[in-house]
């Protein structure tokens, strides 16, 4: 890969991860790439084409070259997709029910926490005025 198409990868790459609003530390977590290999990536380092391909697995992305468009455009808002696409962001192999009502758990988990921020949030306005 010449240097030209490495860095091209590589921009549109960080702003997609921008975008997600997703920490680093969570793109890690989710795509079971090391912190050093992850870290790799985003300097241009590495196995940049196999960890480039676990976040397009991750997302849903079936175009390989998603990430090597010069004129790379990014997605829609996910709060601008209906509920019933969401789960294709959260992709993720479900081998048994149990690791699928884990992985359920987990979601709603999320959820509740998301609740109470918000909860928590509209109570500290509330207090201000």
């Amino acid at each position: 890969m010449d240097n030209q198409s490495k860095e091209t990868i590589i921009k549109n790459l960080q702003q997609f991860i921008n975008f997600t609003q997703r920490s680093n530390s969570w793109f890690i977590e989710k795509t079971n790439i090391s912190k050093e290999d992850f870290e790799n990536l985003l300097n241009g380092e590495g196995d940049i084409l196999n960890n480039i391909e676990k976040i397009l697995q991750l997302y849903g992305i079936e175009n390989k070259f998603y990430f090597h468009q010069k004129d790379f455009k990014l997605p829609e808002r996910p709060r601008n997709r209906l509920i019933t696409d969401l789960p294709s962001i959260h992709r993720e192999e479900v081998k048994n029910e149990e690791t699928d009502f884990k992985l359920t758990m987990e979601m709603l988990d999320d959820f509740v926490n998301i609740f109470e921020l918000l909860k928590a949030n509209q109570v500290n306005k509330v207090n201000y005025k």
